[in-house]
C-alpha cells in the first residue's frame, strides 16, 4: 500500500507539488485569519456599551476640552 502511494506520488510533477502546497498553505492562512476575524467580532459584539474604560475617556475630554461627548452613540445615557 505505501509503495502504490509511493509511486502514485512520484508520478506528480514537482511543479504541481509545490501548487500543491501553496495552495494547502493558503487554505490554511485563509482559514486562520477567517477564525480569527470571527472571534473579534464576536468580542465587539460583547463589548458593553458604556464600559469603564470610555467613560473615563470621556471624563478626561471633558476635564481637558470642556467638551461633554458620549463616545457611544448607540448608548441609553441620558443627553440631559
Amino acid at each position: 500500500m505505501k509503495e502504490a502511494a509511493k509511486e502514485m506520488w512520484e508520478m506528480i510533477p514537482m511543479k504541481s507539488r509545490y501548487v500543491l502546497f501553496f495552495m494547502l498553505g493558503l487554505l490554511s492562512l485563509g482559514t486562520v485569519w477567517f477564525t480569527s476575524c470571527t472571534g473579534v467580532i464576536g468580542i465587539v459584539k460583547k463589548y458593553p456599551q458604556d464600559n469603564i474604560v470610555e467613560e473615563i475617556v470621556e471624563e478626561i475630554i471633558e476635564q481637558k476640552t470642556g467638551l461633554d461627548l458620549d463616545l457611544s452613540p448607540m448608548s441609553e445615557e441620558d443627553d440631559g
